[in-house]
């Protein structure tokens, strides 16, 4: 579970868990954690907490569910609500696409978290306009728990069993068999030799303006076979 800031300094976040009932009811205090504000870059700053999903008991398929017994709770030190333009963020698209979709039983001060339910997230909650590394002005005030009035649609689901068609929504201008003529273009006048094989067709490029073909760099224009080095795989190795 991420919480992003944009704040130089908003002090440690206050992190309880608690005791869930079969109906949803809030439940003891079970821990009461301290986490303290990360700040990798002035854009990529926030808290981070370990968490204890829901997840289905047979992936990728729907309840009945393991682990609903967990009500987490986030709150700045001395109460102060959950500022609306910080995002929250759960999960793994990558993981739920894979394995199937998470929930998390979540209240924050400041915010409704009843996206999937009462005080529940998914792991397919909002994450337009924001990545790993690049946070534009969009991305604040959506993700999961988004300020009421300020909510969005899920992210859609993908399906991993599906053979993806590489020729698909590709510019006419610039047609998949088109790129896959330049690339093989460029291994023909690239030597690997009997024991390797070209690589550009897979790493290169095109740059219009360096028509018609930039490859990858001479030393790695070359995958070459296990105990064969050099440019061309054509040095013994002892690996």
């Amino acid at each position: 579970l991420k919480v992003f800031t944009h704040d130089a300094n908003p002090g440690d976040l206050i992190v309880e868990v608690f005791a869930r009932g079969a109906n949803g009811e809030k439940g003891g205090l079970l821990a009461t954690q301290r986490v303290p504000h990360l700040n990798i870059t002035d854009e990529k700053q926030g808290y981070s907490v370990p968490v204890v999903p829901v997840i289905s008991e047979v992936p990728r398929q729907d309840g009945p569910y393991l682990h609903e017994g967990y009500l987490y709770s986030l709150r700045l030190d001395g109460g102060d609500p959950i500022p609306s333009d910080w995002v929250i963020d759960f999960g793994d698209l990558t993981v739920s696409n894979r394995w199937g979709e998470e929930f998390l039983h979540l209240e924050v001060a400041g915010r409704d978290c009843d996206d999937e339910g009462a005080n529940t997230i998914s792991s397919f909650h909002d994450r337009r306009f924001y990545s790993g590394g690049d946070f534009p002005d969009e991305m604040w005030g959506r993700g999961a728990c988004s300020p009421s009035g300020n909510k969005h649609a899920k992210t859609t689901r993908s399906d991993c069993d599906a053979q993806p068609d590489p020729t698909a929504n590709i510019d006419p201008a610039y047609g998949y068999a088109t790129w896959r003529a330049r690339l093989d273009a460029a291994c023909s006048q690239i030597d690997c030799g009997p024991n390797g094989v070209c690589s550009a067709r897979y790493l290169g490029t095109h740059v219009p303006s360096l028509d018609p073909y930039v490859p990858v760099l001479a030393p790695y224009q070359c995958a070459c076979k296990p105990g064969w080095g050099g440019p061309r795989c054509d040095s013994e190795t002892s690996d």
